[in-house]
């Protein structure tokens, strides 16, 4: 029963064992990437050794074909990645491609979300940190500066996590919306802008406040009469020639109404009514 884990198909993530091994993730930062990749064989090779199967290291790959530093001797050998095929995509064939047929797989890695995705449903996923714990019997643990959870500890804190996804975002946003207020009162504050009536804070006790203003209409003076020309007339005869016009036109009127009551006379004398 202790010996099962020797007679199954170890598949490793090469990059992302690198990113997770503070020791490798910094020579990877300082540009050391054939030397941090050499690094993490030797840290396997022990492992390797006591396999029935050959231990598989995938890296991504570049164009070049084939790569000048994969290894395929004993029980160790590594893979590249053809672009445009990446890491996960290889690692994803093989751990299909062995689970068809029947045997046991273990892929080393801390991408759950989308590598741990992809693979079939009896391959076993295993972190970095407890692979390391587990089966390197402490050879990481001197390059290695905080303590790592276990498998079963990361996967319950990652499905936490999901199942809460949407009332941290909206926590986060509520927390990025007030902390925006509170810059701007505080922005306000310092140059001396007033706020709007809905956001204005009390003032303290020991601040003067200067009373509101108060704006009153200008008293509107009468417009000073416009001087007439020489030759305009004065405004009593204006009104004047005003009231001749109106009288005149009245006696006009009343001559054609009276013209016209002469006309149906003259038209309605010579007929009798009907009695």
């Amino acid at each position: 029963m202790q010996s099962r884990w020797k007679r199954r198909l170890w598949i490793v993530d090469g990059h992302n064992a690198i990113f997770a091994l503070p020791a490798l993730h910094r020579l990877q930062r300082e540009g050391e990437r054939q030397q941090a990749r050499r690094k993490l064989e030797d840290l396997l090779q022990p492992f390797a050794q006591q396999l029935e199967r050959p231990l598989v290291v995938v890296y991504d790959g570049n164009a070049m074909l084939p790569n000048p530093d994969a290894v395929s001797s004993g029980q160790l050998r590594t893979l590249y990645s053809q672009p445009p095929e990446e890491a996960d995509d290889r690692i994803a064939f093989l751990a299909e491609q062995a689970s068809s047929r029947g045997e046991a797989v273990t892929v080393v890695t801390d991408d759950r979300g989308t590598l741990g995705a992809r693979l079939p449903e009896p391959v076993q996923v295993l972190a970095v940190g407890g692979f390391c714990d587990r089966y390197l019997r402490g050879e990481s643990d001197s390059e290695t500066e905080e303590k790592r959870l276990l498998p079963e500890d990361a996967r319950a804190i990652e499905d936490l996590f999901l199942s809460r996804q949407e009332e941290i975002e909206t926590r986060a946003a509520r927390g990025a919306r007030r902390r925006e207020r509170d810059a701007t009162r505080l922005w306000r504050a310092r140059v001396g802008r007033p706020e709007r009536p809905m956001e204005r804070a009390r003032p303290r006790e020991d601040e003067y406040v200067p009373p509101p203003l108060s704006f009153r209409p200008l008293r509107q003076s009468a417009p000073a009469p416009r001087p007439a020309a020489p030759d305009e007339a004065s405004p009593k005869e204006v009104s004047a020639e005003a009231a001749r016009a109106r009288e005149a036109k009245r006696k006009r009127g009343q001559r054609k109404q009276q013209r016209r009551l002469e006309g149906m006379r003259r038209k309605g004398g010579g007929k009798r009514h009907p009695r």
